[in-house]
């Protein structure tokens, strides 16, 4: 349930940074200060939220749990977490930000 919380508040951070940069091409969102401040903020909630996940949210609820060490675990976790993260930012700033 915890896990929910967390999924709707990157979710959130997303729609958030969308509708910051909706409209705008690259040259207006480069030249917005405070709108690229504002839209690094909700990378960082992002980042927060998927940092909280648990092992099986982040790695999928049907995919197996490698068996490596705790501190390898939590840092593979964290990496998935974030290239996905990534990705999903990158593709929702290509959507509503146009070169």
């Amino acid at each position: 349930m915890i896990d929910r919380k967390y999924l709707l508040h990157i979710q959130e951070a997303i729609d958030e940074a969308r509708e910051m940069t909706r409209g705008m091409d690259r040259a207006a969102y480069l030249g917005d200060r405070i709108r690229q401040r504002a839209v690094e903020r909700e990378v960082q909630i992002i980042g927060d939220a998927v940092h909280k996940l648990s092992p099986v949210a982040a790695r999928g609820a049907g995919r197996p749990r490698p068996k490596l060490p705790l501190k390898t675990t939590a840092q593979t976790r964290r990496t998935d977490c974030r290239s996905l993260v990534c990705a999903e930012v990158r593709r929702a700033m290509c959507t509503h930000v146009k070169d």
